[in-house]
């Protein structure tokens, strides 16, 4: 009964444990340390490859490419040692959709002179000098449209197929880049109101498809583009234990935005920003070239929930890079209309101090623990009779006393926090050991009581040998304190 009773004293404590409100920005920036672009663009390309931060092309400098060192930051996370790196080349087409391959980056699609295009390129850096690789060309010519890779599969989605188009297009494409020459697949259509501009990006093998510009009817029957705040997923497998795949709509964005700048960070959080939040635009690829700070939002993927992040950014159509370390919770927003600068966004880790009313509740708990100890000492005359209750507890106690013994910070916050982020079907276990820790002691615990044994060690140095008895309880102390327990202790520690 005294780890029932402590059980329930733990989670009165759990309870009352509380942190001090969380008022500071949610994010820092930081601007100085990075030397701005040469002049504030729109529509385009900027990506990773090879420790250098690629810009190419843009409204008003369609063969300019720059590239800047930032194998510094990469590495150490201090400031770039050179400046940026111009150069002249082939006019590439604006407004294409980017996603980022550990390789570079692949541009898709985009408006050139000719109107939407259907080039695909892989763009990398070598030796100074950009490497391009042509991809299969899309199935139809797209521009403003958004692009991701989920485990070396490119997937693009929206855009216009002209700039006389009614609407924007509905059609997920997918390309696997390790066999680029199946070609493209047609996946699922878009089930929402079909997007240009819209933000897409892949975190944890999922692809995020936020805002965009939806085309609706306008005075005298015209062609108006209306922001949105629509959120998607779109996941090509399954969630574990379900079947759900496909389209999933989320909560929608605060507020109604297209091109935005954003990616995923971390485990669970997605950062967007710096997108232009003009309620209705006459055309699908104009962008608003105010300057007014606008504020930036972080989403939690596991509770479908937004927050604004407190810290205000400058600048429109700004492409956002995140580090491609997983350790690294950091985002580069790169350029921009209202802004020629780089920021360095990151996601502060929160700290929660413990205030002395969870010192006093943690120090009740530990002395009523003390107590019943004390007081239940002074009814049994030997050590045995204290640790084995007397070998007289009720079956129902044993089986409650097996549980509070073995609950912890998995059983409370684990699995429960899981449950949450996939379906019920992780609490199944759970519920089957609870189960069975009753029948267990409905069962098992009689036929050892007849044994008058202290523990089941004991039974195999009987049954077998000494040997046995103390390999078996090697292996149990060593995945108790370098297994279970540093899983225990450490769940808590993140919480508070």
């Amino acid at each position: 009964m005294k780890h029932l009773l402590s059980c329930l004293l733990l989670v009165l404590a759990c309870a009352f444990l509380h942190a001090e409100p969380e008022t500071a920005p949610l994010l820092t920036r930081e601007t100085n340390a990075w030397p701005g672009l040469p002049s504030p663009r729109a529509g385009f390309a900027a990506g990773l490859a090879d420790g250098h931060l690629l810009v190419l092309g843009g409204q008003g400098h369609e063969a300019e490419v720059l590239a800047l060192n930032l194998r510094s930051w990469l590495d150490a996370a201090s400031a770039p040692e050179t400046g940026w790196k111009s150069s002249q080349g082939a006019a590439r087409p604006s407004f294409s959709g980017v996603a980022q391959h550990e390789t570079g980056l692949v541009c898709v699609g985009g408006l050139d002179a000719q109107g939407a295009s259907r080039r695909v390129t892989l763009v990398g850096w070598s030796e100074g000098r950009l490497r391009e690789t042509e991809l299969p060309s899309l199935p139809l010519p797209l521009a403003g449209c958004g692009a991701a890779i989920v485990k070396d599969q490119l997937y693009v989605l929206g855009g216009i197929s002209g700039t006389g188009a009614g609407k924007a297009e509905s059609a997920l494409l997918r390309l696997s880049l390790k066999a680029p020459g199946q070609g493209w697949t047609t996946l699922e259509p878009f089930p929402g109101n079909p997007k240009v501009l819209p933000l897409v990006f892949a975190q944890y093998d999922v692809v995020h498809v936020i805002g965009g510009r939806e085309a609706v009817s306008g005075p005298g029957g015209a062609t108006l583009w209306k922001a949105s705040n629509e959120t998607w997923v779109y996941r090509p497998v399954p969630l574990d234990g379900t079947t759900q795949r496909g389209w999933i709509r989320r909560n929608p964005l605060p507020v109604a935005m297209a091109a935005g700048g954003g990616s995923g960070l971390g485990q669970a959080h997605c950062i967007i920003a710096c997108g232009d939040t003009t309620a209705e635009s006459p055309l699908p690829l104009a962008i608003n070239t105010a300057s007014t700070a606008r504020m930036s939002y972080l989403y939690h993927t596991l509770t479908d929930a937004w927050v604004e992040t407190g810290v205000p950014l400058q600048g429109t159509g700004t492409v956002g890079i995140k580090h491609p370390s997983p350790t690294r919770r950091e985002l580069l927003l790169v350029g921009g209309l209202g802004t020629d600068g780089l920021s360095q966004l990151k996601a502060k880790r929160t700290v929660r101090n413990l205030m002395w009313q969870d010192y006093l509740v943690m120090g009740g708990y530990f002395v009523v623990l003390a107590g019943i100890g004390f007081f239940a000492s002074r009814r049994q005359s030997t050590s045995s009779d204290y640790s084995l209750g007397n070998r007289s507890t009720q079956w129902w106690a044993a089986g409650i006393s097996m549980f509070a013994t073995g609950a912890s910070a998995i059983s409370f916050m684990a699995i429960p926090a899981l449950a949450f982020s996939t379906n019920l079907f992780q609490l199944f276990p759970t519920c089957m050991l609870i189960l069975g820790f009753f029948v267990q002691a409905y069962l098992v615990f009689p036929l050892l009581r007849k044994l008058e044994i202290t523990s089941t060690y004991e039974y195999l140095e009987r049954r077998f040998d000494r040997s046995l008895c103390l390999i078996a309880s090697a292996q149990s102390i060593l995945f108790q304190t370098f297994g279970r327990a540093a899983v225990v202790l450490a769940l808590p520690s993140i919480a508070i």
